[in-house]
C-alpha cells in the first residue's frame, strides 16, 4: 500500500496589489485588492467612476494611491479602449481578458462582484490576457480600416450616380471612365472648367471617345 503524497496547494500571488475593472458605457466599477501580509485576509476597496477624461484621470489616480501595479478588465465592445489607454498612461499594466474565460458563477452577477472577481483574477493570474497591439499599431490599423471604408463608400456612390444618370438617359459612362474623376465635373457643371482644369491629354482622350461614340457604325 502506497503512502499519500502531499504537495503544496496554496494559490500563488502574482500581483500583491491588483485591481479589477467592470467596464460599462457610462461608468467604471473598480475594485482594488491588497493581499494581506503574513497570511492575513486580503482587503478590497470599491469605487465607481465615470468614463469621461476627467473621471478617467481620477480613476487612475485612485489606483496609483493604492499602489496598484496591474489591472484586469473584460473586452466589452469598444468601451474598454479609453480606460485601457488611461491605465497605460498612468504606468499601470492593463490586462484585457475574454469574458468567457472569467465568467462568474450563476446567480452572482453585479458590477461590484464582477469587479472584485476580476481583481482576484488579476491577483492570482487566473486568466491569460488577450494580445493588445501597441498604440501606434492600433491607430494605424484604425486609419487603414477607415480608409478602406471610405474607398468602398466612394465606389458605392459612384455606382449609384452612374445608375441614376443612365436611368434618366444621360449616358456619360461612354464619355467618362470615372464620373468622380478629374473630367467628371465638366459635363455636369458648366462653370467647373474655370475652377478645375483637366490635363490636355485627358481632355483629348475624352473628345476622342465622344467622336467615336457619335460616328455612325457601318
Amino acid at each position: 500500500m502506497q503512502n499519500d503524497h502531499f504537495v503544496p496547494d496554496a494559490m500563488h500571488v502574482a500581483v500583491p496589489r491588483a485591481a479589477g475593472v467592470d467596464v460599462h458605457k457610462m461608468q467604471l466599477t473598480a475594485a482594488v485588492r491588497v493581499y494581506g501580509r503574513d497570511g492575513g485576509d486580503a482587503q478590497a476597496s470599491i469605487r465607481i467612476f465615470g468614463t469621461d477624461p476627467p473621471a478617467l484621470k481620477e480613476f487612475t489616480g485612485w489606483l496609483n494611491s493604492h499602489g496598484v501595479t496591474s489591472a484586469v478588465m473584460e473586452g466589452t465592445g469598444v468601451y474598454w479602449i479609453a480606460p485601457f489607454r488611461a491605465l497605460e498612461d498612468a504606468g499601470i499594466s492593463p490586462q484585457l481578458v475574454h469574458a468567457q474565460h472569467v465568467k462568474q458563477i450563476k446567480g452572482r452577477k453585479t458590477d461590484i462582484q464582477d469587479a472584485v472577481w476580476l481583481a482576484r483574477v488579476c491577483q492570482f493570474g487566473l486568466a491569460r490576457p488577450s494580445y493588445v497591439p501597441p498604440r501606434e499599431f492600433s491607430e494605424l490599423r484604425q486609419q487603414c480600416r477607415y480608409r478602406r471604408k471610405v474607398v468602398a463608400d466612394r465606389a458605392r456612390i459612384r455606382n449609384r450616380l452612374q445608375k441614376t444618370l443612365d436611368h434618366d438617359g444621360l449616358r456619360l459612362g461612354g464619355l467618362l471612365s470615372d464620373l468622380l474623376g478629374l473630367n467628371g465635373p465638366h459635363p455636369r457643371r458648366p462653370g467647373a472648367a474655370s475652377q478645375r482644369r483637366a490635363h490636355p491629354e485627358e481632355a483629348h482622350l475624352a473628345h476622342a471617345r465622344q467622336a467615336g461614340a457619335d460616328r455612325p457604325h457601318a
